[in-house]
């Protein structure tokens, strides 16, 4: 169960750290939880961002800590590292990250909806980073074009890692092998319409690496389509129209990852990543250039001792 807390209300005093280390400046952005503020870090330098909650709620709360659990264990350039993370006064949790400029997926699609050709490789990106953390034993569990970041150089982050889990890892109400583990409410539905698994509306409480290649196959749907999948496709629905932009093999990629049954979809995250960099230009995986280069130069230059020494 979710431990009491303070009463949801707006945070609007400025944000107190205690932390001498860090100079906190203004909001850069905001979320339906959380506030960033642009801050410096006066020991070593530099640009930082402050990741706090908004309201005096206690599920807020608790979704900020797990997320800082979560970012501990992960070590990925698609993956914000943390540098410090505490308390404030009033009780409420803070991490420090790298600030990152730039927009959205989904403001991209929004700005320009035939751009999704362009911006595939950043689901590329997305996958091998969401492998890596399932190879480190956490599911994300709320992957969406709004929690997709491009910096102004390009760059591709994952955001919003507060609704994460551990694989395998406990219920509720039974004790957790890490504070990150007693998030989620028994039968609560998580993650976001039109993103999330069926298993997950179903349940609320699966944790399966599976959901998440449903959700980054959903995020595919909607850069194609120009909007969400279910509820404004059916679930089992024939896609075929929906997707008539990109060319088959992607159709063929999206209908495996959303489909219904876990069971059906690619087993795991790296196999659906290899699969999508086949298909995306400039992305697929091969023979570098200079040892193709080198190969063929020993190659040449084995004809050329063999003419040599043949009499």
């Amino acid at each position: 169960m979710v431990p009491r807390g303070p009463k949801s209300d707006e945070i609007t005093a400025p944000l107190d750290l205690t932390d001498p280390r860090f100079a906190v400046g203004g909001v850069v952005g905001r979320g339906g939880m959380s506030v960033i503020y642009a801050a410096t870090d006066v020991q070593r330098g530099g640009k930082i961002a402050i990741k706090a909650c908004r309201k005096r709620d206690a599920a807020a709360w608790m979704r900020l800590q797990r997320e800082t659990s979560v970012l501990a264990v992960l070590d990925h350039p698609r993956i914000l590292p943390i540098y410090a993370s505490g308390i404030t006064p009033s009780g409420a949790p803070w991490l420090a990250t790298r600030l990152v400029e730039g927009t959205t997926l989904e403001q991209k699609l929004k700005a320009d909806p035939k751009s999704w050709p362009k911006l595939l490789p950043h689901v590329v990106d997305v996958a091998d980073a969401i492998a890596h953390a399932h190879g480190r034993g956490i599911v994300h569990r709320d992957l969406k074009p709004g929690n997709v970041l491009v910096d102004q150089q390009g760059h591709t982050v994952i955001i919003d890692w507060g609704l994460a889990r551990e694989m395998g890892a406990a219920e509720p109400d039974a004790p957790p092998a890490r504070p990150s583990a007693q998030i989620t409410l028994p039968g609560a539905a998580v993650g976001t319409p039109g993103y999330w698994a069926p298993e997950q509306r179903a349940e609320g409480d699966v944790v399966d690496p599976r959901s998440d290649v449903y959700s980054l196959g959903a995020t595919l749907f909607r850069m194609i389509a120009g909007h969400p999948g279910y509820p404004v496709v059916p679930l089992g629905a024939d896609l075929e129209k929906e997707l008539a932009p990109a060319p088959p093999a992607l159709r063929a990629l999206v209908a495996r990852a959303t489909a219904i049954s876990p069971s059906a979809r690619h087993p795991t995250m790296a196999q659906f990543a290899e699969e999508l960099r086949n298909l995306v230009p400039g992305r697929r995986r091969g023979v570098p250039p200079l040892l193709v280069a080198v190969v063929v130069l020993l190659a040449l230059a084995s004809i050329g001792l063999l003419i040599y020494l043949l009499p």
